[in-house]
């Protein structure tokens, strides 16, 4: 005997059009959000500094203008290199390359010089400074000589050998830090959590 083969009554088939309507739109959906442009979330950080306030402190830029760190930065994200040290120059100098051809990326170079005989020195160690950097990089050089130990005393014992990496939010809330030193990808994911502040 044949057995006759399954045919759907009219309600099935509706109901089958209709999964396939819902699930056709859902998949819609999240492709249109993808071509959206949604930003990605910021990479997870496990540091004791994330969610910390950068402390407060106060310097002349090398265009002799007074900077307030972080109030003057208040309002919009900021990627901040910290160089605690001569020796981590080299490292902050190719960060500094990379941030540089990002034009919409707002990014300040503190170096901390906290000694007593750089202090008096201030004037001329500056002169230095400005010297070997192109006029555009002055106000955003930030040489820290009153306050440079204290905020040094903020970061703790992280190698004074590489720049110190780190996102400010606009209320200057470290939200992404970095202290192994420079990489590609590690200045990458920098742009990438400062654009997912903006």
């Amino acid at each position: 005997m044949i057995v006759p083969s399954y045919v759907p009554d009219a309600h099935a088939l509706r109901r089958l059009r209709w999964t396939a309507v819902l699930t056709l739109c859902v998949a819609s959906a999240a492709l249109l959000t993808a071509a959206c442009g949604q930003k990605p979330a910021p990479p997870k950080q496990t540091s004791k500094l994330i969610g910390q306030v950068f402390p407060t402190a106060s310097a002349k830029d090398l265009s002799k203008h007074v900077q307030h760190i972080p109030a003057d930065y208040a309002g919009a994200p900021i990627l901040v290199l910290v160089t605690p040290s001569k020796g981590s120059q080299p490292d902050a100098d190719r960060w500094i390359a990379y941030l540089r051809a990002r034009p919409t990326v707002r990014f300040r170079e503190i170096p901390v010089i906290p000694s007593v005989i750089a202090r008096a020195m201030q004037g001329f160690i500056n002169g230095q400074m400005r010297g070997g950097l192109p006029k555009d990089m002055w106000t955003r050089v930030v040489p820290l000589y009153k306050d440079g130990g204290r905020v040094k005393t903020f970061f703790g014992s992280y190698s004074d050998k590489v720049a110190w990496a780190m996102v400010l939010d606009p209320h200057g809330v470290i939200r992404w830090f970095h202290a192994a030193g420079y990489s590609e990808q590690t200045a990458a994911e920098s742009v990438r959590a400062y654009r997912g502040l903006e």
